[in-house]
């Protein structure tokens, strides 16, 4: 019969410190909204580039840290909303013949940033702050 190798204090102490750094690394990483499934998806005739520049005027006042971040066919919008510091963000994709609109959230938060999304999916909207 064998018997099992000992470990010694400080080989266990590691051990276990190696598992708490872990643990709180992953409970602290910050995935952006967008690592989410989208609370909203819906379709425009408006061009990714309006939509954008709607939902950027309406966040400026309403939200922090406001980025967007152009792709090849596609538009990402990110900010974290005042108070709760929730992330939220949008992708604006371009197809043929309309933009697909994507609106995510990191955890819930008030729904008037959703509503500043909604809103400027119509064309005669997007002029108006």
């Amino acid at each position: 019969m064998r018997s099992s190798p000992k470990i010694s204090k400080t080989q266990q102490r590691l051990a276990l410190m190696l598992a708490l750094s872990l643990t709180l690394f992953a409970c602290s990483r910050e995935d952006g909204p967008f690592a989410m499934s989208p609370l909203l998806s819906a379709h425009t005739d408006a061009s990714a580039a309006m939509v954008a520049t709607c939902i950027e005027s309406r966040w400026a006042d309403a939200t922090r840290n406001v980025r967007i971040a152009v792709a090849k066919h596609s538009i990402r919008l990110s900010a974290k909303t005042f108070f709760a510091g929730v992330r939220i963000g949008a992708r604006l994709t371009e197809e043929s013949d309309h933009t697909t609109v994507e609106y995510f959230e990191r955890r819930l938060a008030d729904r008037r940033y959703l509503a500043m999304v909604r809103a400027c999916l119509h064309p005669e909207m997007l002029g108006r702050p």
